[in-house]
């Protein structure tokens, strides 16, 4: 009964690294009218790095002009004008507002809509990235619950009758779970 819920505590901690590794990528729409221009603002930290990409649709060339601003109104990346979409990326040199700007100045009458898809990474603390951290952290949970439960079915249990036959052993049942979680979470 008890490697049941060992593998059951062994199945949560899993899923739960699998969301760990989950990428949080957002979207946002906005739509940039004609002879306007649109800002999205968002409050970073010092070396986050932000990473995005366009989709414009709307006109006949599908296209905006795209720069982004820091904290002190600098322009530290110009994409000039983008058409269908594009990547990009920049890491914060400071805390504070970044801005990113999308014109539709040169349009006379047609409104464009873009789609911003974006991940903003953290830095890495101890020179470690957060990803390679969490999964350590995962896997040293995930040891330390395989030895407590390897040591608690080396415990022998009160035998009240000596004629009754001793428990088998479960180290031989535990043994091949314990295999087969450490191969899998080497191979991820």
């Amino acid at each position: 009964m008890k490697h049941v819920a060992v593998k059951t505590v062994i199945m949560v901690l899993l899923l739960l690294g699998t969301f760990l590794s989950a990428e949080a990528t957002k979207v946002e729409t906005v739509t940039v009218n004609a002879l306007t221009t649109t800002t999205l603002a968002f409050e970073l930290n010092d070396e986050n790095r932000f990473s995005g990409s366009l989709s414009i649709v709307g006109g006949s060339n599908n296209d905006v002009d795209f720069w982004v601003t820091d904290p002190l109104g600098a322009k530290i990346l110009d994409m000039g004008r983008v058409s269908q979409g594009g990547t990009f990326e920049f890491d914060a040199k400071a805390n504070g507002t970044y801005v990113l700007h999308f014109s539709n100045t040169f349009s006379l009458l047609t409104p464009k809509n873009v789609t911003l898809t974006y991940d903003v990474e953290e830095p890495s603390r101890l020179g470690i990235e957060p990803f390679v951290l969490a999964w350590g952290a995962l896997i040293a949970v995930c040891i330390v619950v395989v030895a407590v439960a390897i040591m608690l079915s080396m415990r022998k249990p009160k035998q009240e009758n000596k004629s009754a036959e001793p428990p088998k052993s479960q180290e031989a049942q535990l043994m091949p779970c314990v295999l087969s979680i450490l191969i899998s979470l080497v191979n991820s």
